[in-house]
């Protein structure tokens, strides 16, 4: 589809973060047809429908937020119809699906797929949509994602040091809000992006913050920007810690780890006990994993004394990146029935451990 929007129009719809994404491909004569009984039917079994409707034509890097929104989805359904054959735009995008190994289902109505998706198995109804509904029940489309191999197509990217991976985190998170995504923040790491205060840099904290390891002021920015930005989702879609506060890092002195710690346990006053879910526990001291709900999840990988971690790899495929978030929460859950704690009171007792953390740290 490649339809204007004018500026009166209202602002597109946000991008739902609990449901499977199916990414809607038509041509623009059929959408008023078409459009408004697919998404409900979609709606009906728990999955958010998304177009290339939600973006202006015409606007700044069109091409690249089609690919982004494209990649982002956990399914690409092409509506495939004698009239949608003959138009180019439904083809380009269904290339840049199969291009991104996200699952291609295609819609074929009153007709048969044809093209470079003539094998793919998808699903055919009639021309008035009556079995719409029912096809689309047995098609199972979350089991699809699921049995999906390996791939990630080409939205996967491998940065090295730690400013370009605080960069990353940022315009990943900020990619998401800018569509109206709210995602759930999953952090597996010693302290978390939490432990970097939300003050500005100038501020008196950041002062020797790394202890023994002096940070530019353009990277202090960048985690300053880090933090700030997954509080924002935190705070409306909540979040999951499996954080190590108790361990002392020998490259990081008495001041710097007491502000790290004061930071995390001001976040966590800061958000209610259905908002947050903490799991202290020494596993957390060597990785250093970061999920936005299912947009994105970076795993850092090489830590260096003194240095941090050396390479992080970015996933942005939405049907690894889903069942990345499945096995967090797995390992979650193993991980906080072991601690025995509620999961309505992991908080208090995070933020009771750290307070006795920082008055023990001499």
């Amino acid at each position: 589809m490649n339809n204007s929007k004018s500026p009166s129009q209202p602002p597109p719809p946000s991008i739902p973060s609990d449901r499977l994404r199916v990414f809607l491909s038509y041509c623009s004569e059929e959408k008023q047809e078409f459009e408004e009984p697919v998404e409900a039917a979609l709606g009906k079994l728990g999955l958010a429908p998304i177009s290339d409707g939600m973006l202006l034509v015409g606007e700044r890097a069109f091409s690249e937020r089609l690919r982004s929104l494209i990649a982002h989805s956990h399914v690409f359904m092409p509506l495939m119809t004698k009239a949608s054959e003959k138009r180019p735009w439904v083809n380009q995008e269904i290339g840049i699906a199969m291009g991104l190994t996200i699952p291609v289902v295609p819609l074929a109505i009153g007709t048969a797929p044809s093209g470079v998706i003539m094998d793919v198995a998808g699903i055919r109804v009639k021309s008035d949509l009556s079995d719409l509904e029912e096809k689309l029940k047995r098609a199972n489309l979350e089991k699809r994602v699921r049995s999906l191999g390996g791939s990630t197509g080409r939205m996967v990217e491998v940065v090295s040091g730690m400013p370009s991976r605080a960069t990353e985190v940022v315009d990943s998170a900020q990619e998401g809000l800018d569509y109206g995504y709210r995602g759930r923040v999953r952090i597996w790491d010693r302290l978390s992006a939490f432990a970097a205060p939300s003050d500005e840099t100038d501020h008196r904290k950041w002062k020797g913050l790394y202890g023994l390891v002096g940070r530019g002021d353009a990277y202090l920015e960048q985690v300053r920007r880090e933090r700030l930005v997954l509080e924002r989702h935190a705070k409306e879609s909540g979040c999951d810690l499996i954080v190590a506060p108790c361990l002392e890092v020998p490259w990081t002195n008495a001041k710097a780890r007491k502000v790290k710690l004061t930071s995390l346990l001001q976040f966590l006053r800061s958000m209610p006990d259905d908002r947050v879910r903490v799991v202290c526990t020494k596993r957390a001291r060597k990785r250093n994993k970061v999920l936005v709900g299912d947009w994105f999840v970076a795993e850092s990988r090489f830590e260096k004394a003194g240095q941090g971690w050396r390479q992080t790899v970015f996933t942005r495929h939405a049907p690894t990146v889903w069942r990345e978030v499945g096995d967090f929460d797995k390992e979650f859950q193993k991980l906080l029935a072991k601690s025995g704690q509620p999961p309505d009171q992991s908080r208090k007792a995070a933020m009771v451990m750290i307070e006795e953390t920082i008055k023990a740290i001499r």
